[in-house]
């Protein structure tokens, strides 16, 4: 049997020879209606609280915290700021990556989606669309909490490689008065950090359009 998205946040099993009419995409369609989830917003306050926390302990106490920051750097002649942020944004997404692909949750998670949508879509009725819904809502809301994980991680990264380099946003872009380095490097992570995700997505999506050309049809 073949998986065939119908909708961005749903898929259908077609049997070989077989096509969609549309008297039978009706239940699945009604399906996918309900299946939209939000992330858990205690958890991603949470994330948002550790950046804080780690911020704090490591750049904002009392003498400067437990890290010492980099002198300023200067940019090189030519080099921009954009130029800048997509190195430091490509170099985290390059390293998070892996992580990413390893996500047996996910994984277990896509299954049930599949299983209990190949129920409903041979079988129609209100419980099995119910669980085909409940189902694609659970996967949603783990991709939207794995997202806010993923973005704390590379805003940590961010400002680590903020503090590291020398590479203060704010100084960059503000000549007087001079910005705190402890609210510079926060502000460069939260940007870099911000920026790793939507580069994320391009990249698997040209990854993707590349391996369908490759694949047989």
């Amino acid at each position: 049997m073949a998986l065939v998205r119908v909708r961005q946040a749903s898929a259908v099993v077609v049997p070989p020879g077989a096509s969609l009419s549309p008297s039978a995409t009706g239940p699945i369609a009604a399906a996918s209606d309900t299946s939209g989830s939000e992330p858990d917003w205690a958890f991603a306050a949470g994330a948002l609280a550790v950046v804080l926390v780690v911020w704090a302990i490591a750049f904002f106490a009392p003498n400067g915290g437990v890290i010492n920051p980099a002198t300023p750097a200067k940019l090189a002649d030519g080099m921009s700021l954009f130029a800048l942020l997509y190195i430091a944004a490509q170099a985290i997404e390059r390293l998070l990556e892996p992580f990413t692909a390893f996500d047996p949750k996910k994984r277990d998670l896509d299954q049930k989606r599949d299983a209990t949508l190949a129920l409903a879509w041979n079988t129609p009725s209100d419980p099995n669309l119910t669980a085909a819904a409940k189902a694609q809502a659970t996967l949603e809301r783990w991709r939207k909490n794995r997202a806010i994980v993923l973005w704390g991680t590379a805003t940590l990264l961010g400002m680590a490689a903020s503090a590291a380099t020398g590479i203060y946003l704010l100084h960059i872009v503000v000549a007087s008065p001079s910005p705190p380095l402890s609210l510079d490097i926060l502000a460069t992570g939260l940007v870099i950090g911000g920026g790793t995700k939507p580069l994320h997505d391009l990249i698997s999506r040209i990854e993707a359009a590349k391996d369908k050309g490759q694949d047989p049809a």
